[in-house]
């Protein structure tokens, strides 16, 4: 028999079901876990499943996996849940409840092979072998088409709060920006062409991040690194990790928009629900910003 977990989403979602495997194995003990799932990248190395396969490129799966095995099926969609529309709650919560699962440790999980962490001591050789690397994301998900507007309003992080903590501390430290090529890049930073898997590796030598909620934040949780994560449509509760130091936005919503049903944007949110009374210069208290990070990071 098997539990066959599918996955849907982005990055951080597939990360967030990471935490999860092991609420599915204490409750199936006796079956192995097969992972179906967008970015098979996050459970590649995980001891406690079975397989994972990539979404879409299953043959022969229900022969296989499902046909007379009487393996339990566990696909559900957290977003359309009670616990996540009310912000109440973490979405591996969420998640968990849907399958009836004891909850467990939020924390994602990655699980690296020896040459794995041979190549994240090589990217800090190569990188930075004098000065800790700090992560840099300020946009989320996977970019937008080469003729959309780059930065999203919702969650991802004006470049200039960032860039000024940059500018500051570039001499303590190498900053390393996670982006797509559609993406702002900021200045005085060093930009890895890696893949998924690869970029994994090499935060195992980082020392911390600066970003927003999307894939770093939640790789530094499972990796254990403390980050400072800014917050402006999204919430900690739901997405976030008690160990990072979460920044909220003091920006207020005034209204919602014509399509506003279940929640007032959605996590996408397009260009024109934005609210008049946003205003990118004020989401942040800069210096507050910049005496967290020193905080975190600047050891005295």
């Amino acid at each position: 028999m098997y539990n066959i977990f599918h996955v849907e989403g982005g990055i951080g979602r597939n990360l967030v079901a990471s935490s999860m495997i092991n609420s599915i194995n204490e409750k199936y003990p006796e079956n192995k876990t097969i992972v179906v799932c967008s970015y098979p990248e996050v459970f590649i190395h995980n001891p406690k499943i079975y397989r994972v396969f990539r979404a879409g490129l299953t043959p022969y799966f229900h022969d296989d996996y499902v046909k007379d095995k009487n393996s339990v099926i566990l696909k559900g969609d957290p977003y359309n849940t009670t616990g996540y529309i009310n912000r109440k709650e973490h979405i591996s919560k969420s998640w968990c409840d849907i399958f009836n699962l004891n909850t467990c440790d939020p924390l994602p999980e990655l699980y690296f092979n020896k040459m794995e962490k041979r190549d994240s001591l090589l990217f800090k050789q190569n990188v930075s072998p004098e000065k800790p690397i700090i992560l840099v994301q300020i946009n989320g998900g996977m970019g937008y088409g080469k003729n959309h507007v780059n930065l999203h309003w919702y969650r991802d992080v004006p470049p200039y709060y960032y860039q000024k903590i940059i500018d500051i501390f570039s001499d303590k430290f190498t900053f390393v920006q996670i982006k797509t090529e559609n993406q702002i890049q900021l200045e005085n930073v060093y930009v890895p062409n890696l893949s998924l898997r690869e970029l994994f590796a090499a935060f195992q030598a980082a020392d911390g991040a600066i970003c927003m909620d999307s894939m770093v934040q939640h790789a530094m949780a499972a990796l254990k690194k403390q980050s400072l994560v800014c917050w402006i449509g999204n919430s900690p509760t739901v997405f976030g990790y008690e160990q990072h130091r979460n920044i909220i936005s003091d920006f207020k919503f005034e209204k919602e928009v014509l399509e506003s049903y279940l929640e007032p944007y959605s996590i996408q949110a397009e260009g024109y629900q934005c609210p008049d009374n946003y205003d990118p210069a004020t989401l942040f208290n800069l210096e507050q910003l910049i005496e967290e990070f020193k905080k975190i990071y600047i050891k005295t």
